[in-house]
């Protein structure tokens, strides 16, 4: 049996075994986080999560808050149990696995950047629907293709392509780029949910994007894409749909909506960005 053979959770506890039983709080080795993990592991870290449910529920694993080596931010820092570890050895014994060896991942490169690509003609179909190309743009454009290492002549390819072409009117709105671009960014986690980023703020200026809709786009989006570790959105997500399942609220359902947006700490933005996914799955 080979390391191909293994399941991604038979991977994480052999990852994991390489690593102290014991985490430390302010000085932890970054593999026992889920980007770690995700590394470690070789897969896309928004999988990591529920393999990682699975193995704490099966007492394999802790959970504990630290900081890593450098890190100032505290994450989740994962390790064996007794149990795991004797899982993880016994895996090892019966496979003869016990050191992972990552695999490059170039056809998920290759479609990221395909996907990428397509952004960036939106931003340049757009650009271009006046005639010109601003600085603002340009380096906007610029900063799209080298996070997500898109190849200069494929830029200049599409540059010129848009701009042969290019007809007012004819591109995509600024907010449905802004929402392509966040979309591909948490989901190849280049973005965080719950942050920013310098190309986002560029982006907001260009289109006149109030940080309110940024908000519900980025809540919107995290809540479709991002594994939610603490279940909150999804939670009060399944309470709306219910609520609004016949097309009114009652007053009853309105309290008890309102109880659990105040125990999830459900902020209005969020709650927005429900409120379309359920409009969306109920016509």
């Amino acid at each position: 049996m080979g390391e191909e053979d293994l399941t991604v959770r038979e991977r994480v506890l052999i990852h994991l075994r390489a690593l102290p039983n014991e985490v430390e709080v302010h000085c932890s080795d970054p593999r026992h986080t889920q980007a770690g993990i995700a590394v470690g592991v070789d897969i896309s870290r928004k999988h990591v999560p529920r393999v990682l449910r699975g193995l704490l529920d099966d007492s394999l694993i802790t959970e504990s808050m630290g900081r890593v080596e450098g890190g100032r931010q505290r994450q989740r820092l994962y390790a064996l149990t007794a149990n795991g570890r004797m899982e993880a050895d016994s895996l090892v014994e019966s496979t003869g696995v016990d050191e992972l060896v990552p695999r490059e991942r170039v056809e998920d490169e290759r479609i990221t950047r395909a996907k990428a690509a397509e952004v960036l003609r939106m931003m340049l179909r757009r650009a271009w629907s006046d005639g010109r190309i601003t600085i603002d743009e340009q380096s906007l454009i610029n900063d799209v293709a080298i996070a997500y290492r898109i190849d200069p002549s494929t830029v200049m390819e599409i540059t010129n392509e848009e701009r042969d072409s290019a007809l007012s009117g004819t591109g995509r709105d600024g907010g449905q780029i802004y929402r392509e671009l966040i979309r591909l960014g948490i989901s190849e986690e280049l973005l965080q949910p719950d942050g920013d980023h310098p190309m986002l703020k560029g982006l907001r200026k260009v289109f006149a994007i109030p940080e309110d809709d940024h908000q519900t786009i980025l809540a919107r989006e995290a809540m479709v894409l991002g594994p939610v570790s603490d279940g909150r959105l999804i939670t009060f997500l399944s309470a709306l749909e219910a609520a609004w399942s016949d097309g009114e609220v009652s007053d009853d359902e309105e309290a008890i909506l309102a109880n659990l947006r105040s125990c999830l700490n459900i902020t209005s933005n969020e709650e927005r960005a429900l409120m379309q996914e359920v409009r969306e799955r109920l016509t």
